[in-house]
This record gives C-alpha cells, structure tokens and sequence, in this order.
C-alpha cells in the first residue's frame, strides 16, 4: 500500500515550535513552472537540541517552509540533515511530486542520497529506513549546493527558527521575522 503510517517513521519528539508555513500561492503547476526543494538540518553546540526544515520554492518564491525541533541525548549535524531530507520526501510523497529535485548544502545527504549504502551512526539507520521507504514511491535526486545559496540560506533561517522557536521570539516576534526575512529575501518582487 502508498499509505504512510506515522509509526511507520523514526520518532521526532514534538514540540510548540514546530511551525509550517504556507503561501497563498496555488499548488496547481503549469508546465513552466520550476519547483525546488531546499532542507537543512542545524544542532545547538551541546547537541542536545536541534531541527531540521525545507522550504518549497515555486519559480523562485516561496510555496511552502516546515521547521520541526529535534530533541535527543546526542543529535548530530548529520542526523539533522537526514531527518530533513525525511521532512522534506513525506511532503513530496503526500501532494504526489514524484521526480522532485532536493537541494542541500549537506554533502553526506548528496552522497548518500547516490548510493544509498550504509551508514555508521546508528541514530540514522533509523531515519536512512523512513527515506528508503519514500524512495519506494518517489524517484528522488539530492544535489549539494553552497551554503551561501540565496535559497538556502533562508532554507537555513527557517530551520533556525525550529529551535529557537517560542524560547526565543513570542508568536508574533516569530511571525514577524519569517515575514520580514521573507519580504527581504531575494523571492520577493
């Protein structure tokens, strides 16, 4: 079956500053039309905290952002980087984009992505499972892109704001500077 069960992924502890974010753009997609997939993942230095996010761009504005927060005994860069890359092919696999092209600035996630072999860390054994199962309904392609991509450097703002969240900005203060990132970002006319 194509049904995804939640208990089917790997365990994100949930938290209040989980956030979405989606435009009023249409998800109908004209043939011209030229969708991106940006993730990245980020960990606080005492690796305890951390978060992963994407952002959907549709000829170069924003569709779609999701951040969730990543709490753990020990969460790494790469652990990050990989849950959002799980973030990032569930979203794909439910609005049914089949061959989406996901850009990253994490070169283990490109490499990965490649061959598909196995990994050392043992924490993303468990997330490499959930992207093997997308991959089974989706023909996924992770290209590394520099950090310093316009793309994914707001990519990066939001996945920020995962962990950072409603300890660091009220609602309104977080709104407001997703807004004003946003309207200061390179896709906004």
């Amino acid at each position: 079956s194509s049904d995804v069960c939640s208990s089917d992924l790997p365990p994100i502890t949930p938290h209040p500053s989980n956030m979405i974010i989606e435009t009023a753009l249409p998800y109908q997609s004209h043939s011209n039309t030229i969708w991106k997939l940006h993730i990245d993942g980020s960990v606080k230095s005492d690796h305890k905290i951390g978060a992963a996010g994407f952002c959907v761009y549709a000829d170069d504005k924003v569709y779609f952002a999701q951040s969730r927060k990543l709490i753990g005994d020990y969460i790494t860069s790469n652990y990050a980087e990989f849950q959002a890359l799980v973030l990032a092919l569930k979203w794909c696999h439910e609005h049914c984009y089949l061959e989406p092209t996901i850009y990253t600035d994490s070169e283990a996630v490109a490499i990965w992505s490649k061959a598909r072999t196995n990994t050392k860390e043992g924490n993303i054994r468990l997330v490499r499972s959930a992207i093997l199962h997308y991959a089974q309904f989706l023909n996924y392609t992770a290209i590394h892109v520099r950090r310093e991509e316009p793309h994914q450097r707001f990519t990066d703002f939001i996945c920020s704001l995962g962990y950072l969240g409603n300890a660091s900005f009220t609602n309104g203060k977080q709104h407001r500077a997703i807004i004003g990132a946003y309207y200061t970002s390179p896709f906004y006319n």
